[in-house]
C-alpha cells in the first residue's frame, strides 16, 4: 500500500480524491445555506408567496380544504 501512495500514480489518485472530498463539502454546504435562505426564511420569494396562498386559503370559506366521503 505504501508503495503505491509513493508513487505517481498513487500520488495523483490521493490528490483527485481530496478533490473530489472538497467539492462535495463545499457542495453541501451550499445547498444547505441556499435552503435556509431560499426556502425556510419568510421574506423570501418562496416564503413571500406561500405567505399570500395562507391567506387566501384562510380567509375565503370557498377555498378550505374539503374532505369527501366515498360510500
Amino acid at each position: 500500500m505504501l508503495r503505491f501512495i509513493r508513487n505517481k500514480k498513487g500520488q495523483t489518485a490521493i490528490e483527485y480524491l481530496l478533490v473530489l472530498t472538497v467539492s462535495i463539502t463545499i457542495g453541501i454546504i451550499f445547498t444547505k445555506k441556499m435552503k435556509d435562505y431560499l426556502i425556510e426564511n419568510p421574506n423570501s420569494v418562496i416564503g413571500k408567496q406561500l405567505n399570500i396562498l395562507k391567506n387566501t386559503f384562510d380567509q375565503d370559506p370557498k377555498c378550505k380544504y374539503c374532505r369527501y366521503q366515498l360510500i
